[in-house]
């Protein structure tokens, strides 16, 4: 055994009773499977609940919320409340994980065949890997990007989409999940959504109106279940889902 374990081990050998070492290493290899085999199982059985993602009614809530502080805060030059506009229009239609968000730059997407495409430049893992978004999600993006420029904000290839004007770089993960929690609390829905519950609407409803492979190509996780690797589908059908889907919340 390695680590902790030898110096378990370590501990009874130079005692004065005379221990079976080959046991003792016998017992703790024992117990730290037993430890994982629990664990495997936890996480097989953990499941998507109410409470892990928003349901259609209230994302439509916040979306439509957000849409009036938005427009509100254009008059009070609240630059704050136009940021968590943009940040929960991510989370809901690009499904992104608050981590890749935070890290987003201004020029991370591309257009192709007329489809808007999210470069994810640090995602899960450390690579490089992408999201094809809805037309609707295409015009959020430049708005906000024109907005940046309107306000003097940088917009140049690696300048933060979520800019710090404290910091002068990007935005903490930390100060999108208050962000989520106080407009949430604002609009009177359940504070105890997280960004990631956004992620997870993304894919709830993705998979509801197409299928499990395309939900889990969007999400960019490895596997469907133990018995089954998923494909990319092709783009003009992943195109055609993601429109259906920015249209569940008008």
């Amino acid at each position: 055994m390695q680590g902790r374990n030898n110096i378990i081990v370590n501990v009874f050998i130079t005692g004065k009773a005379k221990i079976d070492t080959a046991t003792i290493t016998k017992q703790i290899t024992e117990n730290l499977e037993k430890k994982l085999i629990k664990k495997k199982k936890s996480q097989k059985n953990k499941t998507i609940t109410s409470l892990n993602y928003l349901d259609r009614k209230e994302a439509r809530k916040l979306m439509h919320f957000m849409e009036r502080e938005k427009q509100i805060a254009l008059q009070k030059n609240n630059k704050t409340t136009i940021k968590h506009w943009f940040f929960i229009n991510v989370g809901i239609f690009a499904g992104l994980r608050v981590n890749e968000i935070s890290k987003l730059s201004c020029s991370d997407y591309t257009i192709k065949d007329n489809t808007f495409i999210l470069i994810i430049r640090e995602a899960k893992g450390g690579k490089p890997n992408f999201v094809i978004c809805p037309d609707k999600f295409k015009k959020t993006w430049f708005w906000f990007l024109q907005w940046k420029k309107n306000i003097g904000e940088p917009t140049d290839e690696n300048s933060p989409m979520f800019y710090s004007p404290r910091t002068k770089t990007y935005i903490t993960p930390r100060a999108l999940q208050y962000a989520i929690k106080n407009n949430l609390r604002k609009c009177g829905l359940n504070t105890k959504y997280t960004p990631h519950s956004m992620r997870r609407t993304f894919g709830t409803y993705l998979n509801d109106i197409s299928n499990t492979r395309l939900a889990q190509s969007l999400l960019r996780h490895k596997l469907i279940n133990t018995t089954q690797h998923y494909t990319a589908p092709i783009q003009t059908s992943v195109k055609k889902a993601v429109e259906k889907y920015s249209k569940l919340f008008e």
